[in-house]
């Protein structure tokens, strides 16, 4: 039980930490797969964006859905809370970045 826990928990906060990278350096990325692989840059951008929103969408839900009976009700609090803020700034950031792309 307790190996499991700590599984979960570690799947929640590479959740974040994944997502908040891709959304940091989502341009960096698609100018990184533009000169290596050949995919355009909008596309490279977009699809970096979209999948940094994925994670931190789909994180939160999955502790909902599949965690909630091995955490306690103020962790998942402390969970929700990072992640919101964690995930509005940063995809605020990225969509900003995104729009001023589409210039």
């Amino acid at each position: 039980m307790i190996r499991n826990k700590n599984m979960l928990r570690a799947f929640i906060y590479a959740g974040i930490i994944v997502a908040a990278a891709l959304g940091s350096y989502a341009q960096d990325i698609a100018y990184i797969l533009n000169r290596k692989v050949g995919v355009p840059l909008l596309a490279g951008l977009g699809c970096v964006t979209a999948h940094s929103l994925f994670l931190f969408i789909r994180t939160p839900i999955y502790a909902t859905l599949k965690l909630r009976q091995p955490f306690g009700n103020t962790e998942l609090i402390i969970y929700f809370t990072v992640n919101a803020l964690t995930g509005i700034a940063i995809s605020a950031f990225s969509l900003i970045v995104l729009i001023a792309w589409f210039g």
